[in-house]
């Protein structure tokens, strides 16, 4: 198990929270009963299908990049946005996130006191985290429909042990940070080609839970409740996401891998032994939100931090038990303009990967067969 601290706790100061209930939402329109009841039932669809040692890929949400791998805390004078292409399928589309505006209390340095400043905060590693926790806790007793919405309800304490349980230990500032900047930033999917745009918040709604005193002065916190961004909620709608190992996903520590172990899963759905996966290594570092290395001195590409990067990647999923082994095609090799060399590399799978996707491919045609049905009902109920 590792101990993560967030870099906003050791270097920007204390993040300032309300102790009170304080709801944020987006959506503030009645939503029919049906709506609710048929949200409802997709999320009990959702948990039936993922064990205690599994989770959900989704295609579009999970290809995309939104997590920084940098530092992500900034003066507001800073840019609040970054942008990354990437590939789904063929289709090209673009991510754009959107930093969340926050206020935290750090040490003036004149003065030596705490002061209340505001920064921009980009989602990283912690926020990638508690996403993915929350996402698990959905299928668990946890899951939630609030206004038509799929969610989780759940108090700091179950979140911290859930976090703990997956091998990532927090302490609960760090964790009401992570939902203040999950809640505050916002992630924009452009499909390229038709034009198709979803924008909304990481965490569409927000309630953030206080305290109560009951009737014998003890005081009971209140859970908090979140919705998921509308790709997510779109896929457990569609039924279009595929199972994962859990375990596995939150054994890997490396950002880059978590996002291509999530990409192999949508993609490679026909996973096998003998037929390798060939990803290049300048796409897989700009897709993965990493980005290429440059040198400072001459601006020139920093070809080995390249290759680094992309290695620790592949390693980190060699030690999970996703891939067996990756091999370079050394005929392939391409210098761009501006000196990065580009590299093409065959993955190979683990025969438990090949197996598992198997799994999934199963488990995902019962899901679609099963759409179809309740799309043909529903349209002989509306002749």
């Amino acid at each position: 198990m590792t101990k993560t601290t967030d870099p906003a706790e050791q270097t920007t100061g204390e993040l300032i929270m309300e102790d009170e209930l304080d709801t944020e939402t987006h959506d503030v329109d009645e939503v029919s009963p049906e709506v609710v009841e048929q949200a409802q039932m997709k999320l009990d669809l959702f948990a039936a299908a993922t064990d205690d040692h599994s989770t959900n890929a989704l295609e579009i949400y999970d290809g995309a990049a939104r997590f920084v791998h940098h530092k992500k805390i900034f003066d507001v004078s800073d840019s609040a946005f970054i942008a990354i292409p990437f590939t789904v399928k063929k289709v090209k589309y673009e991510s754009e996130i959107t930093a969340a505006r926050i206020k935290i209390k750090e040490k003036d340095p004149s003065t030596g006191k705490k002061r209340e400043v505001e920064r921009i905060a980009f989602p990283g590693e912690v926020e990638q985290v508690v996403e993915d926790v929350l996402r698990k806790m959905a299928t668990m007793q946890y899951g939630y429909v609030f206004r038509g919405r799929i969610g989780c309800r759940f108090t700091l304490y179950a979140l911290r042990e859930e976090c703990k349980k997956a091998g990532h230990e927090y302490n609960y500032t760090q964790l009401q940070h992570a939902l203040t900047v999950l809640r505050g930033a916002s992630c924009k999917i452009t499909n390229t080609y038709t034009g198709e745009i979803w924008e909304e918040n990481y965490f569409s709604n927000l309630v953030r839970g206080g305290y109560r005193f009951m009737e014998d002065g003890k005081r009971e916190n209140e859970p908090w409740l979140i919705t998921f961004h509308s790709l997510v909620n779109e896929s457990v709608l569609e039924l279009t996401y595929r199972s994962m190992k859990y375990p596995r996903l939150m054994n890997i520590r490396n950002q880059m891998a978590k996002w291509l172990y999530k990409r192999l899963v949508n993609t490679w759905t026909y996973a096998d032994l003998n037929s390798p996966y060939q990803p290049t290594l300048v796409r897989t570092l700009v897709e993965s939100g990493k980005g290429l290395s440059y040198r400072k001195d001459t601006g020139r590409a920093h070809n080995a931090n390249n290759l680094r990067a992309f290695n620790d990647m592949v390693d980190s999923l060699i030690k999970v038990g996703v891939l067996d082994r990756a091999e370079e095609q050394v005929d392939y090799r391409r210098k761009l303009d501006d000196g990065t060399v580009d590299r093409r590399f065959d993955l190979y799978p683990t025969e438990a990967f090949v197996s598992e996707q198997i799994d999934s491919n199963k488990k995902f045609k019962e899901r679609q067969s099963q759409a179809a049905m309740e799309k043909l009902t529903n349209m002989k109920k509306s002749l």
